[in-house]
């Protein structure tokens, strides 16, 4: 009992000191070079202006201005009207945190990114603690440093105070997805813990493409485990998620351009450039992989 009232003073002090911190660098006034800002505002202004389902509650990352439409550096998916989507990542981190403004009925603005990531932190912060516990259940120590550690790293401090997009968001749910995948292995008939970790793993498919690496992962594991219901579930909540992110993504200007899309941006991810690639596109990316490989 004693190490857990060190842990919520510890959290306390913690939680307040962060949010010092990070709300000392709040602003309104957007950084040119944030992206992740500027696509999420955009996207957010679009869509209370106009109503999300004319842009498919896919992410919009253009004004409503005639010079505006059809543009962009970068192979992307345009609707018929000439607005310009991002879909490199699917759509439940923009999805959320405009839930959260619409339903607390705050601006937007970057300030408000910025709250709502902090209570993403928050969150986090919690779900590393029990973490944690679970794994150092009778050592103080490591606990408070991993804690400490996770809570003051530069990255996990830039990110969710400058970078409001799938990545960070992600981090959250996968946080506390791996909390409830170690309770259901110490509580196998614990229903609760099982139906959480589904349900979190579900919103996490929605929001990073990520999410699938651990879906793998749980599925093997699932079987090797004998335990074939749960990977079946898995398959087919993964299934589901990608299949509405299939169906709304294509939606927007058809099947071809959107797997086009995904594919140059895959390419793009895992390094293979060339000077061909902004024109050419899927064929070409296509033999310098082969060339690569052969």
């Amino acid at each position: 009992m004693k190490k857990i009232y060190v842990q919520i003073i510890f959290l306390l002090i913690l939680f307040t000191s962060t949010f010092f911190i990070l709300s000392s660098r709040w602003s309104e006034q957007v950084d040119y070079r944030s992206i992740a800002h500027i696509f999420s505002l955009i996207t957010f202004e679009r869509w209370d202006n106009e109503g999300a389902q004319h842009f498919y509650y896919a992410p919009v990352v253009n004004y409503n201005n005639p010079i505006d439409m059809f543009v962009d550096i970068y192979p992307r998916v345009f609707d018929n009207k000439g607005n310009n989507y991002y879909l490199s990542h699917p759509p439940g981190s923009f999805l959320l945190s405009y839930s959260i403004i619409k339903s607390f009925h705050l601006p937007i603005d970057q300030v408000s990114l910025q709250k709502i990531l902090f209570i993403y932190f928050v969150f986090s912060i919690i779900g590393i603690a029990i973490l944690l516990n679970i794994l150092f259940s009778k050592k103080i120590i490591p606990i408070l440093v991993g804690i400490f550690v996770y809570t003051f790293h530069p990255l996990i401090l830039y990110s969710f105070t400058f970078y409001h997009f799938a990545e960070t968001i992600g981090l959250v749910f996968f946080i506390w997805i791996l909390v409830f995948h170690l309770l259901v292995r110490k509580n196998p008939n614990n229903k609760l813990y099982v139906f959480l970790h589904n349900i979190f793993l579900f919103i996490f498919l929605l929001i990073d493409w990520v999410a699938f690496i651990y879906a793998i992962f749980y599925i093997i594991y699932s079987f090797k485990k004998k335990n074939r219901k749960d990977a079946l579930l898995i398959i087919i909540l993964t299934i589901i998620a990608y299949a509405i992110i299939f169906i709304q993504y294509s939606s927007i200007d058809g099947v071809q351009p959107f797997m086009h899309h995904i594919w140059l941006r895959y390419i793009d991810r895992i390094g293979i450039f060339s000077s061909i690639f902004k024109n050419n596109g899927f064929g070409v990316l296509l033999s310098e992989i082969l060339r690569l490989i052969f």
